[in-house]
């Protein structure tokens, strides 16, 4: 018997929606590790990153029972070379949690062709509007800045200076006062937070020099606040 026989899921549950999404985004965490010959946990991916995808606690706590991912705790320490992470005995899922894609899991998701936006994700780009301190899907106005927050507004200009690549590298000026990579993952998780409606997301790259986003699944396609 075919060895990945035994890993597919009942009633083909890994292809729905947030599920596919999710093994995706892991699937791509992994080959960017290995494309720039780093050991895959330096691309962990958040849970709440996958959570955003669509996957839902059980679903993780699934592929963990299978084998398709190991999750352990983030432990930051900014003084650290490399990211550091506790290992996790069971399935509690801590906020801290992150994951990768195993052996298996990594063929699983290469024999159902899945990719980070396997879920439908449509296709277009979000829009920053400096003056109005406004970020746009289309027509939807995903977040409005109120208050001063510097560094997520240098993100998001780098991003709508260059196009809206899938990824830019870290905007953020050196200082003194904090780790590069740790302020610019706090940049991230704050830039993730208060959305008007859940249609892209912000992450890291695995490197802590650069930030990448995606469309999440289903989200519409975009049109111009000022269009017709």
């Amino acid at each position: 018997m075919d060895r990945l026989a035994t890993l597919d899921p009942p009633c083909g549950v890994v292809l729905a929606g947030g599920w596919a999404a999710a093994l995706g985004v892991l699937k791509e965490a992994r080959e960017r590790a290995e494309q720039v010959g780093r050991d895959p946990w330096e691309f962990a991916v958040e849970i709440g990153e996958l959570v955003n995808s669509g996957i839902d606690h059980s679903g993780l706590r699934w592929l963990i029972s299978r084998g398709l991912v190991a999750h352990a705790e983030e432990v930051f320490d900014p003084a650290a070379p490399a990211r550091s992470f506790r290992p996790l005995a069971n399935l509690c899922l801590p906020d801290r949690a992150s994951f990768v894609l195993t052996v298996d899991g990594l063929l699983l998701a290469e024999r159902l062709g899945l990719t980070p936006t396997s879920g439908g994700a449509a296709p277009g780009a979000p829009r920053w509007d400096g003056e109005r301190r406004e970020l746009y899907w289309g027509e939807v106005v995903l977040k409005r800045f109120r208050a001063r927050a510097e560094n997520q507004e240098l993100i998001l200009a780098a991003f709508e200076e260059d196009g809206w690549p899938g990824r830019v590298d870290d905007p953020l000026p050196p200082t003194y006062a904090r780790d590069a990579s740790s302020r610019l993952r706090d940049a991230i998780r704050r830039l993730n937070e208060g959305h008007t409606r859940p249609l892209l997301r912000f992450s890291g790259d695995g490197t802590g020099t650069g930030v990448c986003w995606r469309a999440r699944p289903a989200a519409p396609a975009p049109r111009h606040p000022d269009a017709a």
